[in-house]
């Protein structure tokens, strides 16, 4: 069993993407050239973002063949047997199949892996929180679901304060390189209106973390630093200019309120007119004009 104490403070050391899926990444991009990446500090690609597929049957069906196609570059198991399929939903724009990796038939923490689509189930983006080292020994004995809940609301001193039933469930969660079976245990709170979740070491009891479920998220987007004309030092730019991708820089979206929208403490497009909704919060889009309204209403914060 991975126990906490051992690995306190362990800090993640980021690992390069090694020189096959380097490789990889190139042979994706025979179908779009400007196919854009985000690597992960785990050497994995975390967001991808352009064409990169054909057009498939069945939304499902072609989520898992790219994915099956390419679980190399992912580092995903043979048969992608510790992926589960958790849902297909429809929008707008396409199709968006989600899926969960799992470890001893338990759910690994927000180790989701989202494959959108457009309207011909052509793939266009993919998301990717996974765990290729993933691995822990479930233990015999440990803490019930009844413990769980008490330790939580002692914690919190939640008790007196709880404004419906408080839920736990068993999951693994991964923190700072080690993987603990763990309860996550979410308490929602009234006066002021809260929710926690608290994760507790299964075996133990120990309090692993503790994490605010309400407001503050962090996404991703990719914007102009302040504009294209600076950017490139160009001023022959016009509105109809097409913009290459040096005049962008990828930052971190921070504290917007978790919804899909741009909103929070330093960006909100509630006034926009059809304004853009991304559930797994990366503003990426291919390609814009300067006048393109979904790029000029971004105000991020990249500090």
């Amino acid at each position: 069993m991975v126990s906490s104490g051992k690995h306190h403070g362990k800090r993640i050391k980021p690992i390069k993407p090694t020189k096959s899926l380097l490789n990889a990444i190139e042979k994706l991009k025979r179908l779009d050239t400007s196919l854009h990446v985000i690597w992960s500090k785990r050497g994995i690609p975390s967001h991808l973002c352009g064409i990169l597929s054909v057009q498939e049957e069945e939304p499902e069906k072609a989520a898992w063949k790219f994915l099956s196609a390419n679980l190399k570059l992912f580092k995903m198991k043979e048969g992608l047997k510790d992926l589960k399929f958790i849902r297909k939903t429809d929008s707008l724009g396409g199709s968006h199949v989600v899926f969960q990796q799992v470890s001893n038939e338990l759910p690994v923490h927000n180790a989701f892996t989202s494959v959108h689509m457009d309207k011909t189930n052509r793939i266009n983006k993919i998301d990717i929180c996974y765990y290729p080292d993933i691995y822990v020994e479930l233990p015999l004995e440990g803490i019930s679901q009844e413990e769980a809940i008490r330790i939580a609301l002692d914690t919190l001193h939640g008790e007196n304060r709880l404004a419906k039933e408080v839920f736990a469930e068993q999951i693994i969660y991964p923190k700072r390189g080690a993987y603990h079976a763990a309860w996550k245990v979410a308490v929602p709170l009234v006066n002021p209106i809260e929710e926690w979740h608290v994760f507790l070491d299964f075996e133990t009891g120990n309090v692993l973390d503790i994490a605010e479920a309400l407001l503050k998220a962090n996404g991703w987007g990719r914007v102009f630093i302040p504009n294209p004309v600076v950017a490139l030092e160009d001023r022959t730019l016009t509105a109809e200019s097409e913009i290459p991708d040096r005049a962008y820089s990828t930052v971190v979206l921070r504290d917007i309120d978790g919804s899909g929208y741009l909103r929070g403490k330093y960006v909100d497009t509630c006034n926009t007119p059809n304004r853009a909704k991304e559930p797994d919060l990366i503003f990426i889009w291919i390609k814009p004009t300067v006048s393109t309204k979904s790029i000029s209403v971004i105000i991020p914060t990249y500090m």
